[in-house]
């Protein structure tokens, strides 16, 4: 047996050159951690005295290690991370994966071990919360995921008057770009100049140079295919119905995040509302200025319902003098996409039903007219406001029912599918609700 410091505790074998290293060593089977952060209110402890000078350099700021390469300011608190920062100016990968067919290689031992993961499946790290089975490859992934559950963001942004918070560090970093306006990360096909802030965004933007479109739905009769994992996962809710975003301060659901977001500044946020508002008073404005009678913001009450809600509010309403009809104007930026389609039927369904109980039995017309974007069979059209405009006060003029008595709606500028409002489509959507339906586009 060759010389040296042997590790005696059971199935290690490890030798050491030196009775010191050996006794650091021994620390990952005794778990002391013997180094103490004494920055206040850090808790942080480690086995090793260079951890500890590594990690108080988070408190400090201090990144002595500097990158000597043309051009590069890049600064890091370990040399570790130099050293690995640096193989992405020579372009050396030295580490290769040795699963047959697998050209995977890379530049960090590290990144080859959690690479071989995706062939073993091995998820190593698994969250200790009651009732969650997360698992992953990376411990830190782990910690991120962790912070869910505890709702901790460590990580805040410091620039004056912004009181963002994110679970990561990367997250942090990648919302001070807003700030800074910094996009590292730039396209190399020739002729374009395409940079952004995400390396993600850079990737699929490429995918417009290509033409690849490596994602592919696997439901049976669906030939979708998308440049991005995370569309492919939108797309196949779909198929399945799932809606994972809930709102937390309504009852609203949907399937993609996009959809939560422009909810939650449309229906919670004072700033859209009043954005909104504009556009509402500029329809009504230009009605009255054309000689129409408007009644705005007409409170219909029907807390008689089986019903969480307790009134609608109708943008506007109009009556005609001599005529047996009345007209329910709203005014829906972004196609109401803040509500879901049951919702939206439902309340119609019961402001009618509220309507008729007090006592009229006019034909009613609700004109659902959207101010902003909208397609015809998947294409973008772009109709001029004055030309929409043009087009309400001429259905608010010439309209005749159909039938007495009867509820019909009028879709104007919603996106359309062979001559008929996509929102119709919908499973949700009241079949007996789409025999009156009618479209402007």
């Amino acid at each position: 047996m060759p010389p040296g410091h042997y590790c005696e505790y059971q199935e290690c074998g490890k030798t050491f050159v030196s009775k010191a290293t050996l006794k650091v060593h021994t620390r990952i089977h005794t778990g002391k951690k013997a180094f103490v952060c004494d920055f206040d209110g850090c808790e942080h402890t480690c086995s090793r005295s260079g951890d500890l000078v590594t990690h108080k350099r988070k408190h400090t700021g201090e990144k002595p290690f500097a990158c000597d390469f043309d051009g590069c300011n890049y600064t890091y608190p370990r040399f570790g991370a130099l050293k690995v920062h640096k193989l992405k100016h020579t372009g050396e990968k030295p580490f290769a994966c040795d699963f047959d067919g697998c050209n995977y290689i890379c530049s960090v031992f590290g990144s080859l071990v959690v690479h071989k993961r995706k062939h073993t499946g091995e998820t190593p790290f698994v969250c200790d919360f009651d009732g969650c089975e997360y698992a992953c490859t990376i411990s830190g992934n782990l910690a991120r995921h962790k912070r869910k559950h505890t709702g901790e963001k460590p990580f805040a942004c410091d620039f004056d008057e912004c009181d963002y918070r994110a679970t990561a560090s990367d997250g942090l970093e990648m919302h001070k770009r807003k700030h800074t306006g910094k996009r590292p990360h730039a396209c190399d096909f020739d002729g374009c100049d395409y940079r952004t802030a995400r390396s993600g965004d850079l990737a699929r933007h490429k995918f417009t140079h290509t033409g690849e479109r490596a994602h592919a739905c696997d439901f049976d009769g669906c030939d979708y295919v998308c440049v991005c994992s995370c569309t492919l996962v939108a797309h196949k809710r779909i198929h399945t119905g799932e809606k994972p975003y809930e709102c937390t301060q309504c009852e609203y659901v949907t399937s993609e995040i996009g959809n939560m977001s422009r909810h939650v500044r449309a229906m919670h946020s004072k700033h859209y509302k009043r954005i909104m508002k504009k556009k509402e008073n500029r329809v009504c404005t230009y009605l009255t200025t054309a000689g129409f009678c408007l009644e705005r913001e007409i409170h219909v009450a029907y807390s008689c319902f089986d019903t969480d809600k307790s009134f609608s509010r109708i943008d506007a309403v109009l009556e005609y003098p001599g005529r047996d009809l009345r007209v329910l104007l709203e005014v829906d930026e972004t196609q109401h996409d803040g509500y879901t389609i049951a919702c939206d039927v439902r309340r119609m369904n019961d402001t009618a039903l509220a309507i008729r109980l007090a006592g009229t039995d006019a034909s009613l017309l609700w004109v659902r007219f959207n101010p902003d974007a909208y397609s015809v069979d998947g294409e973008r059209v772009r109709t001029p406001w004055v030309d929409r405009a043009a087009a309400l006060a001429t259905l608010l003029r010439t309209f005749e029912p159909r039938e007495s008595g009867a509820m019909e709606i009028v879709y104007m500028y919603y996106d359309t599918v062979a001559g008929m409002p996509a929102i119709c489509s919908a499973a949700e959507y009241d079949p007996s609700m789409a025999a009156g339906v009618s479209c402007i586009f």
